[in-house]
């Protein structure tokens, strides 16, 4: 799934100067995802003027004629990017405000925004599309690090003292084979 920029309306944007970005995705349901990027100073001012904007300006003008609209309009995303750090405090207090939208911190943010971290962060806070290649990417690690993937015998004594690979696979042997090693192991004291 991608997500496009897309054209905010005039008032949001004169109002924002260059701040605002909203992003949404090609598919038949709708996310709107908007980016306000400032400095933590900035975003302390103005998240609540921001919320509000859009929650005036934009979410209420999408019309309730359709589930697809009902369903984009209540699936709005605001992403606060800060180049500085944001106060935990802030962070809990913008999070957490359930008015609107979700709304996501994301400060210490390196680099210009764009397009494609655009896509990269709504990977990261909202789709999680990329699951797949981060579990495949740990896979590889471990395979590099020569780390075994498989099965790792706590006594490798006994468990190399099973003949067949067979064996292995088959409790009731298992079992009987543990006996026999038991009786010789008390036979031995």
């Amino acid at each position: 799934m991608s997500f496009l920029k897309a054209k905010i309306n005039s008032e949001l944007d004169e109002r924002f100067l260059e701040s605002l970005y909203l992003y949404i995705n090609d598919d038949e349901w709708q996310v709107n995802v908007f980016f306000y990027v400032a400095t933590s100073k900035e975003i302390k001012q103005n998240w609540l003027s921001v919320r509000n904007a859009l929650a005036v300006t934009y979410q209420s003008d999408l019309v309730e004629s359709e589930i697809k609209t009902e369903f984009k309009r209540w699936n709005m995303y605001i992403i606060f990017i800060a180049h500085d750090s944001i106060s935990k405090s802030l962070k809990n207090a913008i999070e957490s405000d359930k008015f609107s939208s979700r709304k996501i911190v994301e400060d210490c943010f390196e680099g210009e925004f764009s397009d494609a971290s655009a896509n990269e962060l709504i990977i990261k806070h909202i789709t999680s599309t990329d699951l797949d290649e981060l579990i495949n990417y740990e896979l590889d690690k471990k395979k590099q690090q020569n780390t075994s993937l498989e099965y790792t015998p706590a006594n490798k004594f006994i468990w190399n003292s099973i003949p067949v690979d067979d064996l292995k696979r088959d409790i009731n042997t298992q079992d009987s084979i543990l006996a026999e090693l038991e009786k010789t192991i008390s036979n031995e004291d």
